[in-house]
Formats: structure tokens, C-alpha cells, sequence
């Protein structure tokens, strides 16, 4: 499989299909699924775009890389292939840049449609929002069924949830075999990335195939290291990681863990299982209703895959992410936990020399403790 899809290659995905472009990372799939759809996740984009012409002419540059190559893809030529974007609010940024996307493409003469749905930025339970959640879910599918022509079936939404649920499984199950030491956290991110390009069908075939391939023992490495951002480091970066006797044995990734992490119980009313899937998504700082619970969660895996460090994977700009940084660095630090922040920016791309360099003096300082906390103990077990 090629591990980073070529846009090109939707063409033969689509099959057919009303491609369904998404943005943030927690698009309502299995509806767009049941209304035979495809819905590609455009996050992460930086593997195709070294540079924004596009985006430049509507984004300012201190948006992160996010934004700017979600609107250098919806503006490139690979946008003949999208039929509608679907949008729902999770920064300042995404949350105005739906309709830019649409007037610039319609500049070009491209029209596609536009489904926007607004999630709650407060805990479900503190106020009455549920109901306003519900009529936003219940008015998207209208909107779905007014452009698609085509009737909302209940019974094709609890296939949709099968598939999107066994892939999630698989997903969780692929990440066990990563912190056991069996496949590289390269090559898990690498996959999972790529996954959002494909049709559920296709990602679980992935998965399964990339489950088999794991090495029958483990082998994992001195220093158990904790992931945590919004986008994956650069494969080169993390291959610098691994190379530097960490094993990566678990992540809340936006793109990673936050995104496959829960599924709601089977239920054919949408409005009943969106509300569940949003109100009990794995915490996440562009999900704000749920971010209240992001550091009670982050310490419980942290605590439970027995964690020596924590690296943070900084999008540059990115201003939910930055604004909790400091606070729970500031925690983690309190437990005994050594932390190393990366900022990674829409230009770090090749020049990987400076990120190298901080991430084996990082390892180094991690044995050097670990060497001196020995000597302490000999030192102090005759008395």
C-alpha cells in the first residue's frame, strides 16, 4: 500500500460516490457513509503541499498549516474531485473558512455544496444544548437529503456504524502492537494518516493487513515515551525519535487516538448517536465541550502505559493547543514526567537538523537522570 495517498487516486475510490471533503478531524462519516457518500478527512496535508500559492491569496501565513493547506487542496486542481465540503466549528480559523473556500472556488467557475453543522463549545450537560444539537444533526440531514436526493434509511446508517466501529477497533488494536514494540510508530502513523483519504472498506483491509505484518515478540526499546498534538511529527522526525531508543507506546494525537479512540453504541436514530459521539469523544482541545476532561484522561494513559516522557507536538499557531501546553507541561513536570515540546511549522518539512538535535539531547538527558537515580540508590542501599 502506498502509505501517503495520491489525491489522484480518489478518482477510483469515488466509485461513483459524492466525495464529501471534511474538516475538523470528527466529521459525522457514518451518516455521510449511509448516504452513499465518501467523506475524505483533508488533515495532515502536508505530505502533498511543500508550498500554498493558492491558500496565500486568502489565508494569512500565521494560520496554521492546518487551514492553509486544507485551502490549498480545495483550490488546487484536486478539487474537481470534491462534490460538497462539510465544515463544523472547532477554532476561529475552520470556523470562517467555509465560506472563503467556496467564493474563491466559485471565482473559478467550481460550484460544490456546503453542509455546516455547529457543535456545542460547552459541556452537553451543564446547559440545555442537547436539543440545539439535535436540530443542528436533524437540519444537516435535510440538507443531505434535499442535495443528495436520496432518503435517509436507518438500517444502511447501523451498517455504516458496523464498519466505522471495526475500523476503530482495528485502529486501537494496530496501537497495542505499536507500545508492545512490534511495528514502528512510523510506520502506525504513516497508515492511519493515510486512512483518511479512503473508504471505510479500504481502511479496514489496511489495517488488517498492516495487524498481520507485526512482529511476533516484542521489542521495545529503554525509554517509554507519550505523544500528544494535533498532527503527527514528519515521518523523518519520527523516525529520529525511534532512532533514539524511545518506543512511542501511546499518543492522543488529534489525528491519531482522539479521531478512532470511541464509537457510541449501534443506534438507528442519528440525532441519538451523534449526541452520545460528540458529548463522549475522547477529549480533545478542538472539541470544547469535551477539553475539560483532556488532562484527567492524558494522565490515566500516561499512568497506564507506564510513560518515562512526554513529547509535544506543537502545529504551529495553533492556538487551542498552545494556550494548554504550559499548564499541562507544567503538571506533567510536577509528577516527575520530562517533557519536550516541537514546533512543527508548514516550512519544516526537510530541514529535520534542529529537531534531530533537540530530541537526542532530550534521550541523552533521560539516561543521564535515569544513571544518576541508580547511583543514589546504590549509594543509599547499604544503609
Amino acid at each position: 500500500m502506498n502509505k501517503i495517498v495520491n489525491p489522484h487516486a480518489l478518482k477510483y475510490f469515488k466509485n461513483n460516490k459524492k466525495l464529501i471533503a471534511c474538516s475538523p478531524l470528527y466529521p459525522p462519516v457514518e451518516l455521510f457513509h449511509a448516504m452513499g457518500c465518501l467523506p475524505v478527512t483533508l488533515w495532515g496535508l502536508r505530505e502533498i503541499f511543500h508550498s500554498t500559492p493558492f491558500s496565500d491569496q486568502h489565508v494569512q501565513n500565521y494560520a496554521c498549516s492546518v487551514a492553509r493547506h486544507l485551502t490549498e487542496f480545495m483550490l488546487s486542481e484536486h478539487a474537481c474531485l470534491v462534490d460538497g465540503l462539510f465544515m463544523y466549528n472547532a477554532c476561529d480559523t475552520l470556523r470562517n473558512l467555509p465560506e472563503i473556500i467556496v467564493s474563491a472556488a466559485e471565482t473559478t467557475g467550481r460550484t460544490m455544496y456546503l453542509f455546516q453543522m455547529h457543535i456545542p463549545a460547552i459541556p452537553f450537560n451543564e446547559t440545555n444544548s442537547i436539543p440545539f444539537f439535535r436540530e443542528e444533526m436533524s437540519a444537516l440531514i435535510h440538507q443531505l437529503e434535499s442535495a443528495l436526493k436520496k432518503t435517509f434509511d436507518p438500517d444502511t446508517f447501523m451498517n455504516s456504524i458496523h464498519l466505522y466501529r471495526t475500523m476503530r477497533v482495528l485502529a486501537k488494536k494496530f496501537e497495542t502492537i505499536v507500545a508492545q514494540g512490534r511495528i514502528s510508530f512510523q510506520t502506525f502513523s504513516e497508515i492511519l494518516m493515510a486512512n483518511h483519504w479512503l473508504p471505510v472498506e479500504k481502511q479496514i483491509d489496511h489495517l488488517k493487513q498492516a495487524i498481520d505484518k507485526a512482529l511476533p515478540a516484542a521489542n521495545t526499546k529503554n525509554k517509554r515515551l507519550w505523544m500528544t498534538g494535533i498532527l503527527p511529527p514528519p515521518s523523518s522526525v519520527i523516525n529520529v525519535i525511534e532512532s533514539s531508543d524511545f518506543t512511542i507506546v501511546g499518543n492522543d494525537i488529534a489525528a491519531l487516538k482522539r479521531s478512532y479512540d470511541y464509537t457510541p453504541k449501534s443506534q438507528k436514530d442519528p440525532l441519538i448517536f451523534y449526541t452520545d459521539f460528540y458529548q463522549n469523544h475522547f477529549p480533545c482541545s478542538t472539541l470544547l465541550n469535551t477539553s475539560e476532561k483532556r488532562l484527567e484522561t492524558m494522565l490515566a494513559n500516561v499512568d497506564h502505559r507506564q510513560v518515562d516522557a512526554v513529547i509535544f507536538v506543537g502545529e504551529k499557531f495553533c492556538e487551542h493547543e498552545y494556550f494548554e501546553f504550559p499548564y499541562i507541561e507544567k503538571i506533567f513536570r510536577s509528577k516527575g514526567i520530562p517533557c519536550l515540546t516541537l514546533d512543527i511549522s508548514i516550512d519544516d518539512f526537510d530541514n529535520i537538523g534542529p529537531f534531530k538535535t533537540r530530541i537526542e539531547a532530550f534521550s541523552e538527558m533521560l539516561e543521564s537522570n535515569t544513571r544518576e537515580s541508580n547511583i543514589n540508590i546504590n549509594i543509599k542501599a547499604p544503609l
